[in-house]
């Protein structure tokens, strides 16, 4: 997440739909698509343990400063090569 609260797919992530292509090596991790944006101060710890809510996407999930957890789910394509395109809101 930049400052500006933007959740991005990291750059260095090669895809399924091109198997061979390389990661862009070293590249910004917050210089691909921004999938959602969330407020820093209310979520000052985010990740994503992979799919947490059982439909076959990846999920985010953020830490405030108390401890709560937050689950964002995945949106996008299920199947063998899930593909996440945004993060609905809190479940």
């Amino acid at each position: 997440m930049d400052n500006a609260g933007n959740v991005s797919q990291d750059a260095n992530v090669s895809s399924y739909a091109q198997p061979n292509s390389a990661p862009a090596a070293f590249a910004d991790p917050v210089a691909g698509p921004v999938l959602t944006t969330l407020a820093p101060g209310a979520h000052p710890r985010i990740g994503s343990d992979g799919d947490l809510t059982g439909d076959g996407l990846a999920d985010l999930w953020s830490a405030d400063a108390a401890g709560e957890v937050t689950v964002f789910p995945g949106t996008g394509t299920a199947g063998v090569h899930p593909t996440v395109s945004g993060f609905g809101p809190a479940a």
